[in-house]
């Protein structure tokens, strides 16, 4: 939640210095952050894909292809 909060006012992929106050003394850079919600994303697709739609991330096209690029796609 916070993560997405902070990128509502923009992130930079070349800044640092990124704040999340839940991970106390670590700073991130723009990078880092703007691949959260990706990984966020996979892991619930590999934990919990029955409640992956809930995540409300637009990232189903691009994890099944991702999943035939390394031949683990299709039925």
């Amino acid at each position: 939640m916070q993560i997405g909060l902070l990128c509502t006012d923009g992130i930079s992929p070349d800044a640092d210095g990124y704040p999340v106050p839940l991970i106390a003394g670590k700073s991130f850079t723009g990078l880092a952050i703007r691949c959260w919600p990706t990984t966020n994303y996979v892991s619930w697709a590999k934990a919990f894909p029955e409640y992956l739609e809930q995540l409300q991330l637009p990232f189903d096209k691009e994890y099944e292809f991702a999943l035939e690029m390394v031949g683990m796609g299709g039925d």
